[in-house]
């Protein structure tokens, strides 16, 4: 829960330390026990205004057609935003679906229909790797 100001707490924003692209893990293993849907559950729990500046929906990848969840961040010019968005650079999810950025705060991700309804790997499953 954001703090009384309404911005993304330090450890709030430590929470994206478990998803950020690093040379000393596995990505193999990483991947595996990976689910955007937590990143996405933590983006919404911590962003401003998120009815309003974050929407999340069913759609086709304008190429394939295959089916994507697509995910809409506009930050408003809010900063504790833009400080979500910071950290959210440094992760695995966004390097694997970001798609297109505009001036402005303004940001689009797709997530892949099999990786979103893949199975979330129990989290005692995950302490073991």
């Amino acid at each position: 829960m954001p703090d009384e100001h309404e911005y993304p707490t330090e450890d709030e924003l430590k929470v994206f330390d478990r998803w950020k692209i690093s040379k000393d893990i596995d990505s193999a293993v990483f991947i595996k026990a990976f689910h955007a849907k937590d990143v996405v559950e933590h983006l919404e729990s911590i962003w401003w205004y998120p009815e309003r500046q974050m929407e999340l929906r069913p759609g086709r990848e304008p190429l394939s057609h295959r089916k994507v969840m697509k995910l809409a961040l506009h930050t408003g010019g809010w900063s504790g935003n833009e400080d979500i968005i910071i950290e959210l650079k440094q992760t695995w999810f966004w390097l694997m679906y970001w798609q297109q950025s505009h001036r402005g705060g303004h940001y689009y991700l797709e997530i892949p229909w099999r990786d979103w309804q893949k199975e979330r790997i129990a989290q005692n499953e995950r302490s073991e790797q």
